[in-house]
């Protein structure tokens, strides 16, 4: 049955323009600042755990490349490849993906996780290695159970050395990096780590989800240079920082491509993202390319709240040319306090257990975003001063 364009432009009245537009524009302590949250969506609180750090969630183009999606494709395309499901949104989306990191092509998939379960498994041989880093949240560690193949973590460049000296004997290894850390936004030396892929004959994988947002890192097409290396197997970016959907693209060369069509069924027969969150993703890379001054606003509001924080006698494990602040906790329940601490001050933060070689403990990370007032930067500095003093007398 055909959909009508007044049922779609119904839908859009009820739920985009409630759950992605409006609460984005609210000022001041908010309700539903954080529409995609949970728990916390309906609460007045004042959100710095949200994924809109550049606050383009409600920017008129990407509504408008969903509008035109809805109204165009009228539904998903609900079977998979092997059956013919593709179209013309999906091969633009993918050249966009390709053209944004200056690749050869790329490839769309539902989630990051399906993404990492596809190439571990079309790159399986029977002496693969595949690393991490110990607090990727990729999954890594299933993607390799499930080929059998053996995992290993590194928490500096040093251990990934040491990790790869002691994998000789491995034919093909695979490291996966993030150029800045989802959980602690720490940054990584790219040059040192393309010298240590060279220098041990291997291929590695670049999570570029939160650089493409948060480090000013905006594409081919623009004046800036994207680090590159033939050891470089691919980059992988989700939608979920600048759209709040799981979906995420992978650039690669042809071949690399044309191998994991071929090989997965991951990608044979699971059907494809729906045609109005693939046209959004190609929306908001155009908007992030040109997000130039948003994201160094976006940076010197986070090096302020840094700054008054580290005074206050904070952990932040992030670096400072993220705006991603991450404070450090022993443990997970002293993250979790914490995190309570705040919300009793109506302000929401988010929180992540953290693993690592040598401790265990979580991460708070603060998000700041270009929609917050300069009332609720001051708010989350003064809350955390206050919970650092009652701490202190404890």
């Amino acid at each position: 049955m055909k959909t009508s364009v007044s049922t779609i432009q119904a839908t859009l009245s009820a739920e985009l323009k409630r759950e992605i537009s409006s609460p984005w524009r609210d000022r001041g302590v908010r309700a539903g600042l954080d529409s995609l949250h949970p728990l916390h969506r309906s609460k007045a609180i004042t959100s710095f755990a949200s994924p809109n750090v550049l606050g383009i969630f409600e920017h008129k183009s990407i509504l408008q490349a969903i509008i035109r999606s809805l109204r165009n494709n009228q539904g998903e395309l609900g079977v998979g490849r092997t059956d013919g499901a593709n179209s013309i949104l999906r091969d633009s989306c993918e050249d966009r993906i390709a053209s944004f990191f200056g690749d050869e092509s790329g490839l769309l998939f539902n989630s990051k996780n399906q993404a990492i379960l596809t190439l571990i498994t079309a790159l399986a041989t029977q002496n693969l290695v595949v690393i991490g880093h110990t607090l990727t949240q990729l999954p890594l560690a299933d993607g390799c159970a499930l080929i059998e193949a053996p995992y290993e973590e590194y928490s500096s460049l040093d251990e990934l050395r040491d990790i790869l000296a002691r994998s000789k004997n491995h034919t093909r290894k695979l490291v996966f990096a993030e150029p800045v850390g989802l959980v602690t936004g720490a940054t990584t030396d790219i040059t040192s780590l393309f010298s240590i892929l060279e220098a041990n004959d291997c291929w590695g994988v670049l999570d570029e989800t939160a650089a493409v947002v948060h480090t000013g890192l905006r594409g081919a097409g623009s004046a800036e240079a994207i680090p590159t290396h033939p050891n470089l197997l691919a980059r992988l970016t989700s939608a979920r920082s600048f759209l709040g959907t799981g979906l995420a693209g992978l650039s690669c060369s042809k071949q690399l491509r044309e191998l994991l069509l071929t090989r997965s069924r991951y990608l044979q027969v699971d059907p494809p993202p729906p045609p109005a969150e693939i046209a959004g993703f190609r929306a908001a890379i155009d908007v992030v390319e040109m997000a130039v001054s948003r994201r160094q606003l976006l940076k010197s509001r986070a090096l302020h709240i840094r700054s008054e924080i580290q005074q206050q006698g904070w952990a932040v494990v992030s670096d400072a040319d993220t705006p991603t602040i991450a404070l450090w906790q022993d443990s997970l329940e002293q993250g979790e306090r914490l995190k309570e601490a705040l919300l009793q001050r109506k302000i929401l933060v988010e929180l992540t257990p953290a693993k690592t070689m040598l401790r265990t403990g979580s991460v708070v990370r603060i998000h700041p975003a270009l929609d917050h007032a300069d009332s609720e930067i001051a708010s989350i500095c003064d809350s955390l001063a206050a919970i650092k003093t009652r701490l202190s007398s404890d």
